[in-house]
């Protein structure tokens, strides 16, 4: 492993013990701080939790949204919804 390989398992080993329990807004608050806003988010429209919280600390940021060409029409209903309620920037990620 290279030095930064275990800096960042030190880091991320302590983040865990400090957040436990901590609530999931808080988290994310943490993980907008350790990465200095370099964040991306992988969303599968199930559901937009993740896209929903991120969205709130980082306005913007960018939820990705992989395009196969073959999704329900809730599916893209969802992204659709996505894109127009919530502070973030849905890309279409194509394979």
């Amino acid at each position: 492993m290279t030095t930064t390989t275990t800096d960042l398992r030190a880091r991320t080993e302590q983040a865990g013990r400090d957040l436990n329990g901590v609530p999931a807004l808080e988290i994310v608050r943490w993980a907008v701080d350790a990465l200095d806003g370099n964040l991306t988010v992988a969303g599968s429209m199930q559901d937009a939790i993740l896209p929903h919280l991120v969205g709130q600390v980082l306005p913007g940021v960018d939820v990705l949204f992989l395009e196969t060409g073959y999704h329900f029409t809730q599916t893209l209903a969802t992204r659709a919804a996505v894109a127009r309620s919530l502070p973030v920037t849905v890309v279409d990620a194509l394979p």
